[in-house]
């Protein structure tokens, strides 16, 4: 019996392992990306978004997390240029083609992944759509007094890695 491939797979996704985003989610993400590319052959990835209009937060993080991320995303917006309102949603998927592309290139270790791979898939001409997805904050996201810090100087190091 054959095993899957994954070599061959159309597309590639990311989920946070916190579990705050479903797989039914994600599987929403692979039909609006598949939908989009049918219309669209720039279209490279489809990023979920907690943000933006259409998205349904069952359960909203604490607000100290909440003002965390809107910091970084205006962080991210001023070091990239990145006009999503964000990228640190644990929900992603690209296509095989626009990830290959990339993903040599890739440098970032930790939080600031998601921005590097928005990012350097705009940078390659490939269009990246925000939309909203169904989310749900959890206990398992471990963040430390540490860990904004470690975004921005992750943020920071980036950019002038990629300058």
């Amino acid at each position: 019996m054959a095993g899957f491939n994954v070599t061959h797979a159309p597309f590639i996704g990311f989920i946070d392992a916190d579990r705050s985003v479903s797989l039914k989610t994600i599987k929403k993400l692979f039909e609006e990306l598949e939908y989009a590319l049918a219309c669209d052959s720039h279209i490279g990835a489809i990023i979920g978004s907690r943000y933006v209009k259409d998205s349904d937060l069952k359960k909203p993080q604490p607000i100290s997390r909440r003002i965390m991320s809107r910091c970084f995303n205006m962080a991210t917006r001023a070091f990239f240029g990145l006009s999503y309102h964000d990228t640190q949603c644990g929900a992603k998927v690209c296509t095989k083609k626009a990830f290959d592309s990339i993903s040599q290139d890739l440098i970032s270790t930790g939080f600031e992944f998601d921005v590097e791979l928005i990012w350097r898939l705009e940078q390659t001409g490939y269009q990246v759509h925000e939309i909203g997805i169904e989310w749900t904050d959890t206990d398992d996201t471990h963040i430390s007094f540490s860990t904004p810090f470690n975004m921005f100087w992750g943020l920071l190091k980036l950019r002038c890695n990629t300058l």
